[in-house]
């Protein structure tokens, strides 16, 4: 993440680039001054990213394998529409779960975590996919 402009820690909300995120409560936040905004859930370490970006998937980061890719079927996030999903698992056997848009202005939504927790870092990141908001 580029330097950090601004820190949250939830309950709290954050606005930038035309895009609303919730920071429920347990979760911190950390903002770049790009637009771009890391949150972590204190209890469990799972780290959720939102960033602009271009349209469609992300290529995988060095040494990362695609472990599931869906355009837009599964594990919608309403706010994203069209979205797609992709999962890439990392060197360290970690996971990376992205959801992207096919908009112009795309927004990328990523969970890291470890393998034998992704559903809780799913169910964890839920509070804070259904209320992300395209402004």
């Amino acid at each position: 993440m580029d330097v950090v402009a601004e820190r949250l820690e939830g309950p709290a909300e954050w606005s930038r680039l035309g895009v609303f995120v919730p920071v429920p409560l347990g979760w911190s936040a950390r903002a770049s001054a790009t637009g771009d905004l890391q949150l972590e859930h204190a209890k469990t370490g799972v780290v959720v990213r939102v960033s602009r970006r271009t349209a469609g998937p992300s290529d995988p980061q060095e040494g990362e394998t695609v472990a599931f890719s869906d355009a837009g079927r599964f594990r919608r996030v309403l706010a994203l529409e069209p979205t797609g999903t992709t999962t890439f698992r990392r060197p360290d056997g970690s996971l990376r779960i992205e959801w992207w848009t096919e908009h112009e202005d795309a927004i990328h939504v990523e969970i890291l975590s470890q393998p034998a927790r992704a559903l809780q870092a799913i169910t964890l990141a839920e509070e804070i996919l259904r209320g992300l908001q395209m402004l």
